[in-house]
């Protein structure tokens, strides 16, 4: 690991908030809108979350995160949602689609081969607050079949879900054309045999300057 310059090392010394970030070696990189979690990764892939630095895209100052909740002990593999909010653009005012990674969560990965997750193991990175959280999922199944559930992301809001409760691909698109609801995005994690992320984002802007946004 390369030694840090003296002069890194004063600047440090006299901010106790801050710590210099470490080689990127044995570390994954998850970007977000404004700064870059790295998080120690083992050789099998597997994360780290008590060893965690989040670096400030614009001043270059690396910390650990605020932490909330406790993290797992050991390294584990895990799943990774972002969690964006996008601007279509404006042809009209020359204005181009703007998309940025508000959040990250990540979700735990029991099984390889078959692919399975652990919905209710979910953690959470957020630019604003610059900082890893244990989510507090809500449990709203009735089945005690996990490849019938179906982990639900809103904005603050995490929930366990049956996956006939959730709406089907054409009423998703249905009410994306008729332009009902809330301008947001919605994550679907499922436990099941398929393709485990089911993304319905809906950014019908009725304005040409307010961009829509994935959550309420």
């Amino acid at each position: 690991m390369c030694e840090p310059s003296t002069s890194q090392a004063e600047a440090a010394a006299h901010d106790p908030g801050t710590e210099l970030a470490p080689n990127r070696q044995g570390y994954r990189s998850i970007k977000l809108e404004g700064c870059e979690f790295l998080i120690a990764e083992t050789g099998a892939a597997r994360l780290d979350l008590t060893d965690v630095y989040v670096t400030d895209d614009e001043s270059g100052i690396s910390a650990r995160p605020a932490v909330h909740g406790e993290m797992p002990a050991t390294a584990e593999l895990y799943q990774e949602v972002p969690w964006t909010v996008e601007f279509l653009g404006d042809a009209v005012y020359g204005k181009e689609p703007q998309y940025s990674v508000e959040k990250v969560f990540l979700v735990k990965v029991t099984s390889e081969q078959p692919h399975r997750l652990d919905l209710t193991e979910v953690f959470e990175l957020s630019h604003a607050s610059r900082s890893l959280s244990k989510a507090v999922v809500e449990r709203l199944v009735t089945s005690d079949d996990p490849t019938k559930h179906t982990l639900r992301i809103r904005d603050g809001h995490l929930s366990l879900e049956d996956s006939v409760s959730l709406p089907s691909a054409e009423e998703i698109i249905l009410r994306h054309e008729a332009g009902a609801g809330d301008a947001q995005k919605e994550e679907f994690v499922d436990d099941g045999p398929k393709d485990p992320i089911d993304a319905m984002n809906d950014n019908a802007a009725e304005t040409p300057d307010v961009p829509a946004v994935d959550y309420a």
